[in-house]
């Protein structure tokens, strides 16, 4: 059964097919506006049993069960659910957070025959340099280099 606010929101929303926004604003006044408006000749109404067509809501879940809600990007652009490919989610992989950094000298900062990929930023004489190896583990580092807050990402 269909109650009466179920009824006159369906008939609003019919009303405002085609109608221009200034002349159906007015339905969110009073029920003798929307009345008012469809005298006017700007509204027309149908039939209050015609359907209304809504989209189903199509959800994607990631590895980390958070849900993703793509129904705008298959409705209205036409993306096909079984082409998404998505990652692990968002938090999934955390970052380094202001690493600690090695200068020559210190225990374990690499020998000049060490031989292995860097990522290296330098912003206003503040020099990082991030092994490649590193950053598989974590593929972002957010810290503060040369005053200036940096994400790092490979």
């Amino acid at each position: 059964m269909v109650s009466l606010g179920d009824r006159f929101s369906k008939t609003i929303l019919q009303a405002a097919r085609g109608a221009s926004l200034a002349d159906c604003l007015v339905f969110f006044v009073t029920p003798a506006a929307v009345l008012a408006a469809a005298a006017l000749g700007g509204c027309s109404f149908t039939d209050v049993n015609d359907e209304i067509s809504v989209p189903e809501k199509v959800v994607l879940t990631d590895q980390t069960g958070k849900k993703w809600d793509i129904t705008t990007a298959v409705h209205k652009y036409g993306f096909e659910v079984e082409r998404f490919e998505f990652g692990l989610g968002p938090d999934a992989i955390k970052p380094l957070i202001e690493p600690e950094m090695l200068s020559p000298g210190d225990a374990g900062y690499p020998s000049d025959d060490d031989v292995f990929l860097v990522i290296g930023v330098s912003i206003g004489g503040d020099d990082r340099a991030y092994g490649k190896m590193d950053l598989t583990k974590s593929e972002v580092v957010d810290e503060y280099i040369g005053g200036a807050p940096v994400a790092v990402t490979y």
